[in-house]
């Protein structure tokens, strides 16, 4: 430290020119996160492995396309004038396609299903859905293309889409940025003012943290352009809360060290170094606490979480920059630091602090009773339910979600954001009847799932069945077709028999029968006799074997006449036990079997109808799953693993058995969330809680201190957590806390929370001689003003998030201000004294304490 005190001028430039020249060299970290900050699920994920074989669906990279959607609204009720108005519309919209870069626009004029998909029931709203190119322009600049195209339309409309939402979330973290960067500034000076009184001294924490802040980002821009660093829209806002707070705690808890040994040492220089002697170690350690924190979320699974790893960057930078940079302060000014009160500079001790630890000390009962009854309630009602809702973090406010809502009450939420079922077969070509017959079975059974409100498919792209399809039509109309055969037959086998009456009417009679076998007999006789009758007898002959002819000729056809009008009276009833079969068939089979004829899968119009839920070589093919809950909803993720269930069921013997269940959409990607975060913040959990055990155990010489430590912690950031459950979900109505908050707050309170901590401990920690009691009440009181000021401070910097408009920032900011200062004005004043009258001596253990005066009671 003396190295640097006689360097301090050239530290103190060097910090100024680093500062400089990185943000000169470093690339907007505001741009960076409109281009990165995303959240991104893990490849390994089924959304995204969804996503992937839809791009080969849409023949395009999903993150070159987006899909958008266009909301024409009147809240009474659209006239023919303003239809006319939106058809203007969608007629510019395609004339300019390729200037804005959109195509497959949905024209509801053009045909009734796409008009019964984009017009409301109601007459009030009307979709003109279609997909953006993003290959040679951002989402932010179709936005501009787009409403400047559509900006003279008479009607109210808006522009929405899931990527038109995303945008407005970072627009709108990046304007909450600019007013907690603004709001924590001024904050800070009124309350170092208050802290120090002091015109100067205020500045001091300003100037280094914001120095350090500065270089900071620089890095982590640097990083994150060149070696694909984290950013989400949390990075600059987690930076500037915690540099500025923890920042701002550890210059407090130098400068008021510093008015400490002002007063023993005449020279200012000497001051210093005894300062850094004394608390070098305890703020180095507290930081390395939140290093180490912050560090262990580089080790999660989740883009998200791993952009707070800028925050230990911010955090290193921020260190070495307390150790040169606040030196040259305090070793230049001396107690001019303090001006215009120098001239009493006296170190003051925390009266709130010494009255509360000395009350818990010589009553321990009841402390542990007023710890209890404050936490103890918030902790049995707390549920930990959370919201995956990202609509909530802006309101109503944007255009985007205007339109998204005007969806959600006009058709559904379901509509805009389909779960999407995407199935693969390895060789397997779909092109047979059977092929489509199993891809209808599956969507069929989809549309079974309570909360689903309907499934579109390749035999289904309208959502619902084709009623030609349908197998009780398909049966009613082949009952009728029998019918009217069986009425044919009728009429023939009427036809037959009375040609057969005609015939035996026709036929010779009994008489000329009797005459014939007469003439026969005669011919006979005369045969036998051996006498001819000459020319006569000849011809009378041959005119009997004609007539016998003709006779048997007459017979056997009404003969056959006969067996024909009997073989179709059997054919007819035949017919018609297969037309009351049919008929029992159309009267009473499921509605939604259907059977898919060879010539319909032939069909052009069929062919196309099937075209976008088939990629180009037949072999994936996907199922829109429209829900009734919003997609957003936690009703809509736990419906991912239904459909998931029903899908593995039902491929079972189809074309699709070993195809593996592939579901993308923003109910899945929030289903993969919840997976991530859990299991990211059980990972990080241990990890921070091991890393700083460890910490506190180098720092303290003990292994039962840091064990309540971190009991206190936990208590302390649960506490907080139900308390925010409270205020946001009982009070506001939210479903629940944004989804990453319990983990981001875990990160911040036992982060943050553990310097109290050590700033305490350390201080009772190095006298580890004498009387225990005390030392720590005289700990206490030294400290007080410190921990309680540091509390403040901190808490300012988050209470910066509340005019931010984020949810999520507000709700962060709410739980870590809460524990905070719960921290400090109840659970260090209350529980600690407690814990340290428990253990006594054994508070080392099992490291030995010097000896000393004995525990006074």
């Amino acid at each position: 430290m003396r190295q640097v005190i006689r360097f301090r001028w050239f530290f103190a430039v060097l910090w100024i020119a680093l500062a400089a020249g990185l943000f000169l060299l470093a690339p907007n970290l505001q741009d960076l996160v409109r281009d990165k900050g995303n959240i991104q699920v893990p490849e390994e994920y089924n959304s995204q492995q969804a996503d992937k074989l839809l791009e080969k669906i849409s023949g395009d990279k999903s993150e070159d396309t987006a899909s958008a959607v266009l909301v024409f609204n009147d809240k009474n009720k659209l006239g023919n004038g303003e239809k006319k108005d939106i058809k203007r519309i969608i007629d510019k919209l395609e004339k300019n396609k390729d200037k804005l870069g959109v195509s497959d626009i949905l024209d509801y004029t053009k045909d009734q299903q796409i008009a019964d998909q984009t017009v409301s029931k109601d007459g009030k709203t009307v979709l003109v859905p279609f997909n953006v190119s993003l290959k040679n322009q951002d989402i932010g600049e179709t936005r501009e293309k787009i409403e400047n195209e559509v900006k003279d339309a008479k009607v109210d409309h808006y522009l929405t889409g899931q990527q038109y939402i995303e945008q407005d979330i970072i627009l709108n973290s990046e304007e909450g940025l600019k007013k907690t960067e603004l709001i924590t500034v001024g904050l800070i000076l009124v309350i170092l003012f208050i802290v120090f009184r002091s015109f100067v001294a205020p500045f001091i924490p300003l100037l280094t943290v914001g120095v350090s802040y500065l270089a900071a980002q620089s890095v982590v821009a640097i990083l994150a352009n060149t070696v694909n660093f984290p950013l989400s829209t949390f990075t600059q806002i987690f930076m500037v809360a915690v540099m500025f707070g923890i920042g701002t705690d550890y210059c407090i808890l130098i400068i008021n060290r510093f008015k400490e040994e002002l007063g023993k040492h005449d020279n200012a220089k000497e001051a210093v170094l005894t300062t850094y002697r004394s608390t070098g170690k305890t703020f180095m350690f507290a930081g390395l606490a939140v290093l180490i924190g912050f560090s262990a979320i580089g080790l999660s699974t989740f883009s998200l979480y791993q952009s707070a790893v800028a925050v230990a960057v911010g955090v290193a930078v921020m260190l070495l920059a307390i150790l040169t940079l606040v030196p040259f302060f305090l070793a230049t000014l001396g107690s001019k630091l303090f001006w215009p009160f120098h001239k009493n500079v006296a170190h003051k001790e925390s009266g709130i602090w010494g009255t509360m630890g000395k009350y818990a000390w010589k009553r321990p009962m009841v402390a542990i009773l007023i710890v209890a009854v404050i936490t103890i309630p918030f902790l049995l009602t707390y549920s930990g339910s959370k919201s995956y809702n990202s609509l909530d973090e802006i309101g109503n406010s944007y255009p985007s979600v205007k339109g998204f809502n005007l969806i959600a009450d006009s058709f559904g939420a379901g509509q805009i954001m389909p779960m999407t079922v995407v199935l693969q077969t390895k060789d397997h070509k779909v092109s047979s009847t059977k092929d489509y017959q199993d891809i209808d079975q599956i969507t069929n059974e989809l549309s079974k799932i309570k909360g689903v409100h309907s499934v579109r498919s390749a035999t289904r792209p309208a959502g619902k069945i084709i009623d030609d399809f349908r197998l009780k039509n398909q049966a009613k109309k082949l009952a009728e077709g029998l019918d009217k055969s069986g009425e044919g037959l009728n009429k023939i086998q009427q036809g037959l028999g009375n040609a057969s009456g005609q015939l035996q009417q026709a036929g010779p009679s009994q008489e000329q029968r009797v005459q014939m076998e007469q003439m026969q007999q005669a011919q006979a006789a005369q045969q036998a006799s051996g006498t001819q009758g000459g020319q006569a007898a000849q011809m009378q002959q041959a005119q009997m074997q004609q007539a016998q002819t003709q006779m048997e000729q007459l017979g056997q056809l009404q003969k056959g006449l006969g067996e024909s009008a009997n073989g179709l009276g059997e054919i007819g009833k035949g017919l018609d036990q297969t037309q009351a079969y049919l008929e029992e068939i159309s009267k009473n089979a499921d509605p939604s079997y259907v059977y898919i004829p060879e010539d319909a899968i032939k069909d052009k119009g069929f062919k196309q109808g099937t075209e976008m839920y088939l990629s180009n070589d037949k072999k994936i093919t996907k199922f829109e799953v429209i829900l009734d809950y919003n997609p957003y909803s936690k009703s809509a993720m736990n419906l991912v693993g239904k459909v998931k269930d029903r899908v593995d069921t039902t491929k079972k013997g189809t074309v699709f058995a070993d195809s593996k269940t592939k579901i993308g959409g923003v109910s899945s990607m929030n289903h993969d969330l919840q997976q991530i975060s859990d299991e990211d913040y059980s990972r990080t959990a241990v990890l921070m809680i091991a890393g700083i055990f460890i910490i506190l155990v180098i720092l303290l010489k003990s292994l039962v201190m840091p064990l309540y430590l971190i009991g206190s912690l936990l208590l302390t950031y649960f506490t907080s957590m139900a308390i925010g459950e409270v205020i946001f979900t009982d009070i506001m109505d939210y479903s629940g806390m944004t989804w990453a908050i319990p983990f981001f707050a875990f990160v911040m309170l036992v982060a943050l929370g553990i310097d109290y901590s050590i700033f305490l401990m350390g201080r009772f920690n190095e006298t580890r001689t004498g009387d225990i009691m005390n030392t720590f009440l005289q700990s206490m009181k030294d400290m007080g003003t410190v921990v309680i000021s540091a509390a403040v401070i901190l808490g300012g910097t988050f209470a910066a998030m509340l005019p931010s408009g984020v949810l999520s920032l507000l709700q962060i900011a709410t739980v870590v201000i809460t524990g905070l200062f719960l921290y400090a004005l109840i659970i260090l004043p209350l529980f600690i004294p407690v814990m340290v009258r428990l253990f006594g001596p054994f508070n080392w253990w099992p490291f030995k304490r010097e000896s000393g005066k004995k525990q006074t009671e």
